[in-house]
C-alpha cells in the first residue's frame, strides 16, 4: 500500500489516475501471495486505503466473471471507482472455475459474458472513459503473425457488435 500511495501521489501530481486490476480466476490463486487482490470489493479496498482518491478499478470484465461477481456488484460501483476498461469473453464450455488466463475470445464471440449488458451498467454509474479490447485470443494471435491489419479489422467488429447497446 505504501508504495502504490507513492505512485498514486506522483500521478495525481500531473493529473493521473492509476487503475488497479483485481485477478479473478481461481486458477491464478495459487500462484500469488495477496488474497484480496482476487475479487472487486477486495481491490476497491486497497484502493480506498491508499487514501489519494485517484485510485481505482482496471475493471476487466474477464476477471469479474471469472471471480463470480454479479452484476448487481457493479451496479454498487461509483464512477470513481472505475479507471480503465478492458473487454473481451470466456471459452464457452468452461467452467468458470476452470477458466484460465490467457485463454480468452474476442467481445461477444461466446456470449458467455454479457458485455453490452456490463458496458451499459458502467454507463450508468457515469464512467465515460476508455474501453479496450484484451481478447487473448489464439485464432487472433495466428491472423495477426501474418496479417496484423485483418486481425485489427476482426477485433474492430467484435467491438462494434459490443456497442450495438447503445443503439438500442
Amino acid at each position: 500500500m505504501r508504495r502504490l500511495r507513492l505512485c498514486a501521489e506522483i500521478l495525481k501530481h500531473y493529473g493521473h489516475s492509476l487503475g488497479l486490476e483485481f485477478i479473478g480466476p481461481r486458477t491464478s490463486l495459487a500462484r500469488h501471495r495477496y488474497g484480496f487482490a482476487y475479487s472487486m470489493d477486495g481491490m476497491l479496498t486497497l484502493c480506498c486505503a491508499i487514501g489519494t482518491g485517484n485510485v481505482g478499478l482496471l475493471f476487466d470484465v474477464w476477471h469479474w466473471h471469472t471471480c463470480q461477481s454479479t452484476l448487481d456488484d457493479v451496479r454498487k460501483l461509483a464512477k470513481e471507482d472505475v479507471i480503465y476498461v478492458h473487454i473481451n469473453d470466456a471459452p464457452a464450455g468452461i467452467d468458470v472455475l476452470d477458466q484460465i488466463d490467457n485463454q480468452r475470445c474476442l467481445p461477444g464471440e461466446t456470449g458467455v459474458i454479457p458485455n453490452r449488458e456490463l458496458l451499459a451498467i458502467l454507463q450508468e454509474v457515469g464512467y465515460d472513459g476508455p474501453v479496450t479490447a484484451e481478447p487473448f485470443s489464439q485464432q487472433l494471435r495466428a491472423v495477426a503473425e501474418t496479417n496484423p491489419l485483418e486481425a485489427a479489422r476482426i477485433t474492430s467488429r467484435a467491438l462494434d457488435s459490443i456497442w450495438e447497446w447503445r443503439e438500442t
